[in-house]
This record gives C-alpha cells, sequence and structure tokens, in this order.
C-alpha cells in the first residue's frame, strides 16, 4: 500500500525531466546532458527564458510543483523518523504492520504506544505483524530476525508451540479466542450442576471449533470423575487423526456426520451450545431458536447485528471473537509469560539450585525447547480457570489450601500436564535414556493415572499448586 504511494510520488516527480527532454531533445534536438542540465533549473526555479514548445512549457510550470512535492514529502518523512526517535525514547513502544481493517481497532488500544507501520523497518521495542502468512514469515525474515527484540506474528497455519526463537511469539486469534471463551464461560458451574458429566454442542468448526477443542480439553478439567461429551457438528476428522491421543482422555469428542437437526434430543439437553461462524449463520440461528424453545445458544460472530435480529427472543450470547482476541493485552499477553517464566525458574530453583532472579527467569525460559514453553504457558493459562473455581467453591485464596482442597488440585494438574503432552501425540513409555521423557520417540513414564504415581512425583504437582497460589 505504502509501496505504491512512494512509487506515484516518484512518478509524478520525474514527470516535469520526462516533459522537458521530450521539449529540447525531441523537438529541438538540444544534446541530451545539456538538455538535463536545463530541466534541472525547472526545479529550483532557475529557467528564465521563454518556453520554445508546449513540452517545455508544461515542464516550466509542473517542476516547481514537483519540487515543493518533494520537499514536503522530504519533511513528512523526517517527521516520521522524529515522531519514532520520540516514542522509542520515551514509551514501550509497539510498531504494528498490516491490512488497516485489523490494525486500526488494535493502534486504538495501544493508544501512545503504537506506530503504524508500512513497508519500511521501524525502531521499536515490539512488534506485531498481522498480514498474511506469507508476508509475515517474509518481513521477519528480511527486517526483524536477529534483532533483540519480542515479535508477536499472527500465523494460521501453526501454533506456537512449533519455533524455537523465544523472542518470536505465534499468536492465532482463534486460539486467543478460545481460551478467552472458556476462562469467561463458567463451566466450572456448568459441569458441577450435572455431575461433571456435561455435554457440549458445537455447531459448525473449522480453525475455531479446533482451537476451543483443543484448549477446552486442558481449561475444561474440573473433577478426576469427570466425563465431559464434546459433540461437534462439524468436519473435525482432520482434527481428531492429527490428535490420536485424545482417544484416552477422561472426555469424549464425538463427530457427527448427520445433521444437528436430526439430534434435537441432544441439541435441547446439552449444557453448552456454540455455533461458530458458518454461511448462512443468521438462517441457522433462525432454525436452531425454532427448533428447541427456551435454548440459549453462544455465537462466535463479528456481525454485532446479530443481538439485535434476535433481541426478543433474548437468547443469543455474543461473543465477538475477533475484536477481543485482536487486542494489545490479549496478543502479548505479558501477565501470561511472566506467570510461565515464574514456573520455570521454580523448577530450576529446586531442580537446579538456580537463584529465583528477574535475569535468571528469562535466562532459563530461553533454554526451553519451544514444546517446554508452551506448556508453562497451559499450566499458567489453566491457572486462571482454577482461581475462578477456588472462588465458587468458597475457598479463600490469599490463605493456604486446606489439604484436601490442594491434593484435588495436584491431581487436577497432573490431568491438564498429561492432556498437555496428548494432544501433542505423547504416550506412556518408559525412556531407555534414564530419564523420565524421550521427546524424540514421545514418551513419558508419568503419563499415567494420579494415584500410579511416586510420591516424589506427586509432590512436584502440589509444589506447582504452591506455586501458582502465589501468583496472581
Amino acid at each position: 500500500m505504502k509501496k505504491n504511494g512512494t512509487a506515484v510520488k516518484i512518478i509524478l516527480l520525474a514527470i516535469p525531466m520526462a516533459l522537458g527532454l521530450i521539449g529540447f531533445v525531441g523537438v529541438e534536438g538540444m544534446p541530451f546532458h545539456d538538455a538535463v542540465f536545463t530541466c534541472v533549473q525547472m526545479y529550483v526555479l532557475n529557467f528564465g527564458d521563454t518556453p520554445s514548445n508546449l513540452f517545455v512549457e508544461l515542464a516550466r510550470w509542473t517542476a516547481p510543483l514537483a519540487t515543493a512535492g518533494g520537499v514536503i514529502f522530504a519533511v513528512s518523512s523526517l517527521r516520521d523518523r522524529l515522531r519514532w526517535a520520540i516514542k522509542y525514547a520515551t514509551c514501550d513502544s509497539v510498531a504494528v504492520y498490516g491490512p488497516d481493517d485489523l490494525a486500526a481497532p488494535l493502534m486504538e488500544t495501544l493508544g501512545k504506544r503504537g506506530i503504524r507501520g508500512g513497508e519500511k523497518y521501524i525502531p521499536a521495542h515490539r512488534y506485531i505483524l498481522l498480514m498474511n502468512d506469507r508476508e509475515n514469515v517474509s518481513f521477519y525474515a528480511e527486517r526483524l530476525r536477529g534483532r533483540n527484540v519480542p515479535v508477536y506474528m499472527r500465523l494460521s497455519s501453526m501454533r506456537g508451540g512449533a519455533l524455537a526463537d523465544p523472542r518470536l511469539k505465534i499468536f492465532s486469534p482463534e486460539e486467543t479466542a478460545a481460551r478467552l471463551f472458556w476462562r469467561e464461560t463458567n463451566m466450572f458451574r456448568i459441569s458441577e450442576a450435572c455431575g461433571h458429566c456435561p455435554r457440549v454442542m458445537l455447531i459448525g468448526f473449522g480453525k475455531l471449533g479446533e482451537e476451543l477443542l483443543y484448549w477446552g480439553l486442558q481449561s475444561n478439567i474440573f473433577s478426576p470423575e469427570q466425563r465431559i461429551e464434546y459433540h461437534v457438528f462439524g468436519d473435525c476428522g482432520a482434527f481428531l487423526g492429527t490428535h490420536p491421543e485424545i482417544g484416552k482422555t477422561e472426555d469424549l469428542v464425538i463427530e457427527h456426520r448427520e445433521a444437528w437437526y436430526k439430534n434435537i434430543e441432544l441439541l435441547a439437553s446439552a449444557q453448552l451450545v456454540i455455533v461458530l461462524p458458518v454461511e448462512g449463520q443468521i438462517e441457522l440461528l433462525a432454525r436452531l431458536i425454532a427448533a428447541v424453545p427456551e435454548r440459549s445458544f453462544d455465537v462466535f460472530s463479528e456481525n454485532d447485528g446479530i443481538t439485535g435480529i434476535f433481541a426478543e427472543a433474548g437468547r443469543i450470547r455474543l461473543f465477538p471473537w475477533q475484536e477481543l482476541a485482536l487486542t494489545a493485552d490479549n496478543i502479548m499477553e505479558d501477565s501470561l509469560i511472566t506467570a510461565a517464566m515464574a514456573i520455570n525458574l521454580r523448577y530450576a530453583h529446586i531442580y537446579g539450585g538456580v537463584e529465583e532472579t528477574p535475569e535468571n527467569a528469562k535466562i532459563e525460559w530461553e533454554k526451553l525447547d519451544s514444546f517446554k514453553r508452551y506448556s508453562n504457558i497451559s499450566a499458567a493459562d489453566y491457572h486462571a480457570i482454577r482461581l475462578r473455581m477456588l472462588k465458587d467453591m468458597g475457598i479463600d485464596t490469599d490463605k493456604e489450601l486446606p489439604p484436601d482442597i490442594l491434593e484435588l488440585f495436584a491431581e487436577l494438574e497432573h490431568i491438564r500436564w498429561c492432556r498437555y503432552h496428548q494432544l501433542n501425540g505423547w504416550t506412556y513409555g518408559i525412556p531407555q535414556n534414564g530419564r523420565s521423557g524421550d521427546p524424540v520417540k514421545r514418551i513419558h513414564r508419568d503419563l499415567r493415572p494420579f494415584s500410579d504415581l511416586s510420591e516424589s512425583d506427586i509432590e512436584k504437582d502440589r509444589e506447582n499448586i504452591r506455586l501458582l497460589m502465589k501468583l496472581r
């Protein structure tokens, strides 16, 4: 976009030169070097002769205008550079690159910290890339790789755990929206009300459906005896095929080949019905509302008018997923990363004697591979669910947890840890390398029921809970 604008300015600046050369060389036969010199005089208002033809006349009038435009362009460029330098020196500046429809709302949430990026590299403390996958990767490789600054890159084709560079964070609006949804939905109360055996119905699938399942299986963990059923009315075959260990979790993911309207009884009895973006979503909602009286629906959409259309029914809970996901706080997630680093540092302190300082937190974090970093992020993310559970249970989180509650949450944390590994293809096995896990074969000796763990391994989970309870 800005690249095209720059090209237009260069063309406009060159037009007087082209007209002058045509008039002087083409019409009058003036030597080329003399013609160039005479044309340059026009740009600086130093052409005093009477124009000999129409081309020279046009060049004489347009050259000063081009000069003025060039001066304005140069001043504007210098002004931008000065503004960038001031922001860099006075605040935690964030440069945002991407299309206006995504960048503009984000710039509002950044306030004075935000710098609107174009084609050029802008000095900043952080970078957010909102372009398509190819453009983001290309921009990062050409301008940002090797710079010791955090980069937040939007990629739809992969999850952040696939990366090795700790300064590069991949974010997906769909992933962020899924985690936000499970945090904001009081699933613990819903699950508790039906003996921790609720049924969740997803209509539609796609990327949002994948992330809702992926994070729901890690976030919705409330009881060792739970059995949550996720019924999917959409094509989730690829997701199930690439996550074969899902079948070993306590919860169920059930793919329905038939249409939702052939399961009205399930639609009516499910504790939660989520309607994802699909073609003809408004018509679908009208049919759902008509099919099941007094049924409410959680709808992922950016169409604010949906709630107005169905206002009388009062049965639509709109979740504006993209608006919520593309805010500065939710993209950068500083508090979540800080908590994950603290968890990792505590382990390094307990098992390696590393002093718990902010500097060591960063050092130890950068030692981790991407899989272990994301495991700590998963643990920190689930902690928000844990705190809400404790509040609903009426337990004071400022005091030491009662022994039975500590034991419960230690077991739930073990289940979460197992699920993170299972969702990433790990299975139970005894490594031959003398360690607890083998990342090459993706086997771990602790991928088994909590009751089968040694007392020392159980104490690790208890200690993890004690640490997390100190974090807010």
